[in-house]
Parts: structure tokens; C-alpha cells; sequence
């Protein structure tokens, strides 16, 4: 669909001060055979600049475009395209941060996991509420944190437990589990067998 088959338009208000901002939003009204416009869903977006760097005005800028032109109406529709771009770009920005995030959780339960970790400690190491980098981490992962780092307890107690160096006791301490009673119970959750059935098969 061609600029020239429709109009792009666009409303706003202007703040005053020494850097005034413009909120616009807009629809692009297609028109041609079909019997009725076609009303494309409203783009919203936010337009900052400072007057006295800028060359236009937000004065300027309804005096430039409040009428109907095809250029008019062209370099709308760019505008809004552009601040689209933007704000996909800002989207991808807060996905990639969000997984950076996730790997930096994952490869800290993996290097501390014989310590205790609480949602506390997570939110005080990593500045974020526990909440929110759980569901970041199931949303990466497929899991949440303390069930990821619950599995990678028990696969780390199968090593020792088959090295035959240590005892239940001892496995369960430098696993950061609280109790070998609790370590054995959460072996059989996960393996269907106790820690000592698991070493002696």
C-alpha cells in the first residue's frame, strides 16, 4: 500500500519549559476501494527535543504538518516507522539484559551451590527483587532458581556419592542442603532411591 492511498493522522500536546516534549499518536486511515477507511491500530509514541538546539519547534512542527499533504503524510509516516524501530530496539535491549541476567544467576548457583543461598542473598548480589529474576530465570531456563539449583545439588551429590569418599553426613553439609536427613529426602524425590541405596547400586 502506497503513502498516497491513505491519510496519517496525528494529535498531541505540547509541555512547556525549557525542553519541551510532545506525546502524538496516530492512525493511518487507507482509503481506496474499499467502501469504508480502514482503520490501522494507533501508534503512541514520545517526542523530546530542546528547543534551542533543535531547528523545529513544537509550534513549528503543527504549523509544518497540520495540513493533509502526500508529503506531509509521508514523513508522518516515517516518523512514526522510526520511533517503531526505536522502541524495538529498546524491547530487544531489555531481552538481551534480561538473559545476560539469567546466565549471570545460573553461573552463580553453579559456582556457590555448597553455600547457602537464599532469595535475600540473590537480591542483595544481584540488585534485583527475587521475583522478578525468577520468573526472568524460568522464562530462559524453563525452571525456577531454586529448583535448578535443587537438581544441580543432587547431580553434583551422585559424584561424591560414587567417588565413595564421603559420607552421607559430610555430602550433605558441603552440598549447602541443611541436614543429611533433608539431603536424602530431597535424593529420593529426584531419584526414586535413598542416597545409600544410590551409592551401593
Amino acid at each position: 500500500m502506497g503513502i498516497s492511498q491513505g491519510y496519517l493522522y496525528v494529535h498531541g500536546s505540547i509541555s512547556s519549559g525549557n525542553e519541551p516534549s510532545s506525546v502524538f499518536s496516530g492512525n493511518f486511515f487507507q482509503t481506496g476501494a474499499a467502501s469504508s477507511p480502514q482503520i490501522f491500530p494507533p501508534c503512541t509514541c514520545l517526542l523530546s527535543w530542546n528547543s534551542s538546539a533543535d531547528t523545529i519547534s513544537g509550534q513549528r512542527f503543527f504549523k509544518e504538518f497540520s495540513t493533509p499533504t502526500k508529503k506531509n503524510d509521508a514523513l508522518l509516516f516515517l516518523l512514526l516507522l522510526h520511533m517503531s524501530q526505536s522502541e524495538l530496539s529498546h524491547i530487544l535491549h531489555t531481552e538481551t539484559n534480561s538473559a545476560s541476567l539469567s546466565f549471570q544467576i545460573l553461573e552463580y548457583l553453579q559456582t556457590n551451590h555448597s553455600q547457602k543461598i537464599t532469595s535475600a542473598s540473590l537480591e542483595e548480589v544481584f540488585h534485583h527483587n527475587f521475583d522478578y529474576m525468577n520468573r526472568r530465570f524460568k522464562q530462559y531456563t524453563g525452571t525456577t532458581i531454586f529448583a535448578f539449583l535443587e537438581k544441580y545439588r543432587i547431580e553434583q551429590s551422585k559424584k561424591l556419592l560414587k567417588s565413595r569418599q564421603f559420607t552421607i553426613a559430610e555430602i550433605a553439609e558441603n552440598l549447602g542442603f541443611c541436614n543429611a536427613f533433608y539431603f536424602s529426602r530431597v535424593f529420593k524425590k529426584h531419584e526414586h532411591i535413598t542416597p545409600r541405596e544410590y551409592q551401593k547400586s
